[in-house]
């Protein structure tokens, strides 16, 4: 392996954090770090640790793939069934060289095997690509869960027409960003902003059922 990589490592159980590292350092070599800003070089692989079988989509295609835009090769590593976690993430089969998931308990050979193997995604293009091909349940909870109207404050639906904004920025769509922010610009300057944020949030619903 190539000594300038490593996995960056991401789980709130320190023990766990501490045993990889050792087992990494000890039989390829490979150091193992936390996770603090950025993700480095694209070969360096992400290993997220979700023990307690947290919905990994929302950081996968809010974060990781759209906001800090990774390339990196991802590793999941959780309690799940592998096949209900793959059909629920199906980006992990399509795209097997850059996506793994490891039930635990695993052979750590296989492990190893599948670490030494991995490939980051090829370029910005193919992660777009990617990103439109898989993210719907993320966009779909983007919208219908994360998009509120609180009456009389109008910042917190801002920020998440930000958000929703940047998501499709992230994936090439930048009819639908250049749409919100000029929505955004209205609810910024309107008394009948309300009415503004929902026309928005009607019109990207009624884009996520397939209308024009």
């Amino acid at each position: 392996m190539e000594s300038n990589k490593k996995v960056i490592l991401i789980s709130e159980n320190e023990e766990l954090y501490k045993s990889f590292k050792r087992a990494f350092k000890a039989i390829v070599n490979l150091k193992v770090v936390g996770y603090l800003i950025k993700f480095g070089i694209k070969q360096n692989i992400v290993m997220n640790i979700t023990i307690d079988n947290n919905d990994i989509n929302t950081w996968l295609w809010g974060e990781f793939r759209s906001i800090k835009k990774a390339l990196n090769p991802l590793i999941v590593i959780g309690t799940e069934d592998k096949e209900s976690f793959i059909k629920k993430n199906p980006v992990f089969s399509a795209y097997s060289d850059e996506h793994a998931y490891f039930r635990i308990p695993f052979d750590l050979n296989n492990f190893l095997g599948k670490v030494r193997n991995m490939k980051p995604i090829y370029d910005n293009v193919t992660r777009k690509l990617m990103v439109k091909d898989f993210s719907k349940g993320y966009e779909y909870t983007l919208i219908t869960h994360d998009l509120k109207i609180i009456k009389g404050d109008k910042t917190p639906t801002i920020e998440n027409l930000l958000q929703i904004r940047d998501f499709y920025q992230s994936k090439g769509d930048n009819k639908t960003a250049k749409i919100i922010d000029e929505k955004v610009k209205a609810i910024n300057s309107k008394d009948d902003w309300e009415q503004v944020a929902l026309e928005i949030k009607n019109y990207l619903e009624e884009r996520l059922r397939g209308k024009p």
